[in-house]
This record gives structure tokens, C-alpha cells and sequence, in this order.
């Protein structure tokens, strides 16, 4: 029989979203040893975590924020990623309006 592993205090979207992190880490590691350059696109896409952590808020505001129109997520298949120029122009346009 198979082993079972319990994760508590996560959901199974943050969950995935660590394991991915830590895949699209383990491949930059990889490509840069060997050497390999990787294009960028001219925007990065990142999770509800990745947003929370650029814009140094919590979950719930990321949530909130988004739900009132302050930022603008994307649907990318059944994910939900945040423009980081998109996230960089909501911050600038808060600025601006205070």
C-alpha cells in the first residue's frame, strides 16, 4: 500500500502553488548551470501568494482588492493569476488618487 501525507493550514490551490514555486526554482537552477538563457516574457503572471508577497499584504486583502476592483486578476485556465505590471500600475494609481 501507497504511503498518505496530510498537509493542514493550507489550501490545495496554495499547496500546488508551492510545489510549482519550488519546480519553476529547481528548472532555473538547472538552466543556469547549464548555462541556458531563458527569454522573459514581456509580463510576469503571479499567484494570490506570489501577489500577497509582492505587495507585502495578506491573503485576505489580496482577496478583497480584487473583489472591489483595486487590482485586476486573469483567469488562466481555471487559475487565478495578478499582472505584476498590472499589480504595479493599481499601487501607483492608489498613490496617485490619495
Amino acid at each position: 500500500m501507497g504511503t498518505k501525507t496530510e498537509v493542514y493550514g493550507l489550501s490545495p490551490e496554495e499547496f500546488k502553488d508551492i510545489i510549482v514555486d519550488e519546480i519553476k526554482k529547481e528548472i532555473l537552477i538547472t538552466l543556469k548551470t547549464l548555462n541556458l538563457s531563458i527569454k522573459k516574457d514581456e509580463d510576469e503572471y503571479l499567484s494570490r501568494k506570489e501577489a500577497s508577497e509582492f505587495l507585502k499584504v495578506s491573503l485576505p486583502t489580496i482577496s478583497d482588492w480584487s473583489d472591489k476592483g483595486i487590482i485586476k486578476a486573469k483567469r488562466i485556465g481555471n487559475l487565478i493569476r495578478f499582472s505584476k505590471k498590472g499589480l504595479e500600475e493599481s499601487m501607483i494609481n492608489i498613490k496617485k488618487n490619495k
